[in-house]
């Protein structure tokens, strides 16, 4: 209040000051105006008094302002000195409560790895005391297998003391199942018929069983049973061993437990795993038969091509150097196959132009190509197929294992090996069939392009040299020939 009345009292001063400034201007323009109208004395006097007085209050009023003032600036000096020492006041403390804060976070922190600790230790402890549990539950049944029973105060006993009771008695078990057990009972011969006699057993991992003529190794049939297994020269072992003899060469089946049937699963024969593979698989299988006897044929008739043709070359070009055409055709008569056909076109066509030489010999090389190629694309063809093949039956295969899953579930895996065998086995045996088959077609489709260049090259050897032999005279050598056959055959 005190503030805004000093505002008012300030501004109604500016007031009454502009107000005299306008008297004032009025005084100054008053002389010039008076020398037509002069004004009283008396009232001039008045006018007179009237800046003094109202200076004078305007001094006290600034007297007034200026202690005001002073005092304002002393509080305003105290309120920022009280503020600033509440501030340093106020900041010490956030910086002690920062640091509490901080203190605190470490001690949660600390809190809680000690809590994961625990918890730790916790879930340790109950793992000990399971796996305890559960080696126990294991021990009982395991002892009762070699005949051993525990006490039934033995329930009772700290997990250190009941350690220490089953050591002892599986110790015990294992020094009495370390002898020969004899006694009576019954087996299963291999075809199947129970019978009654002697059985030898060492421990429980080891049986012989001994029935008039019947004798060997005894395997566990499930339930506590036992069946005979059939072994060449086991009996010899369980009868010694029923004499109280020692063999020469102990034979046994060593087994876990009695009571787990054990199943010898023959060893599984490639027809088997076709019989596995369904249809498909016999399918590719028979066409990989196909594909070897292909493969087998064509190798045959260009291992012949290629053997025969070597010589026949060389006689062929030693004649026609020695004694001319005509020997050189006569020893070619009588002679198959892709060289001597070859080497015919190209003799029957010497004498005539170059160009009527090489349309014969590129019918001959023609004509033996289509027997040199003779069942180069069938095999390749096999060699594709037989992929695609097993894809199929790998497609077949997995709708199948779908269907079964869809009606039945899976629970049981046995429901779904049909399915999944087909998948499996359809495509190993396309890749066993495609891989040999495309390997092997290619190598004999190189061997086959090899005998077309050779054939090419005899036919243009047996021509330079009957271009050379016609080059020189007659005298040099056997053959009468001049250069006049290009002249006759051009006439």
């Amino acid at each position: 209040m005190r503030i805004l009345s000093m505002i008012l009292m300030l501004w109604f001063g500016s007031a009454v000051g502009l107000a005299a400034e306008d008297r004032g201007d009025m005084k100054t323009a008053a002389p010039a105006a008076g020398k037509q109208r002069p004004e009283p004395a008396p009232a001039e006097a008045g006018k007179s008094h009237a800046p003094d007085s109202l200076e004078a209050a305007y001094k006290r009023e600034f007297a007034f302002l200026e202690t005001q003032k002073r005092a304002l600036t002393r509080q305003l000096a105290t309120i920022e000195q009280r503020t600033k020492q509440q501030r340093r006041t106020l900041e010490s403390k956030i910086g002690r409560l920062e640091n509490q804060v901080l203190d605190l976070s470490l001690l949660a922190e600390r809190l809680q790895e000690q809590i994961s600790q625990a918890e730790a230790r916790q879930e340790a402890a109950q793992e000990n005391e399971a796996l305890l549990d559960m080696t126990f539950t294991q021990a009982k049944a395991t002892l009762a297998d070699y005949g051993v029973e525990l006490p039934e105060s033995w329930a009772g006993l700290p997990e250190t003391e009941k350690l220490r009771e089953i050591f002892v008695q599986a110790d015990r078990a294992l020094s009495s199942g370390s002898r020969l057990r004899r006694g009576q009972g019954k087996f299963f011969l291999p075809g199947g018929q129970e019978v009654s006699g002697d059985l030898i057993f060492l421990g429980n991992i080891a049986a012989w069983g001994v029935s008039g003529e019947h004798a060997g190794m005894l395997i566990p049939a499930g339930e506590g049973r036992f069946k005979m297994l059939a072994q060449p020269r086991a009996d010899e072992t369980a009868k010694a061993l029923l004499q109280g003899r020692v063999p020469a060469t102990l034979q046994a089946f060593i087994f876990e437990s009695r009571d787990k049937a054990v199943e010898i699963r023959k060893e599984k024969t490639w027809m088997d795993t076709l019989n596995d593979g369904g249809g498909i698989a016999w399918l590719i299988a028979a066409l990989g038969g196909v594909a070897v006897f292909l493969i087998g044929v064509r190798a045959w008739s260009l291992f012949r091509i290629t053997g025969s043709g070597n010589g026949l070359v060389k006689r062929v070009t030693r004649v026609l150097r020695e004694k001319g055409v005509e020997p050189a055709l006569s020893l070619l008569d009588g002679t198959d196959g892709a060289y001597a056909a070859v080497l015919k076109a190209s003799l029957r066509h010497l004498k005539k132009v170059e160009e009527e030489w090489e349309i014969a010999v590129s019918d001959a090389l023609l004509q033996q190509s289509v027997r040199i190629d003779r069942f180069s694309g069938m095999i390749l063809v096999i060699a594709a197929v037989s992929p695609l093949l097993g894809l199929l039956g790998t497609v077949t295969g997995m709708i199948a294992t779908f269907d079964v899953i869809t009606t039945f579930g899976t629970g049981d895996p046995k429901m779904l090996a049909s399915g999944i065998s087909v998948a499996l086995v359809t495509t190993q045996v396309g890749l066993i069939v495609a891989i040999p088959a495309l390997m092997l077609g290619n190598l004999l489709s190189g061997w086959a392009e090899r005998i077309k260049s050779e054939l090419e090259l005899a036919a243009m050897e047996i021509r330079e040299v009957w271009q050379g032999e016609a080059m020189d005279s007659p005298a040099d050598g056997c053959l009468d020939i001049s250069p006049q056959p290009v002249a006759v055959a051009e006439a």
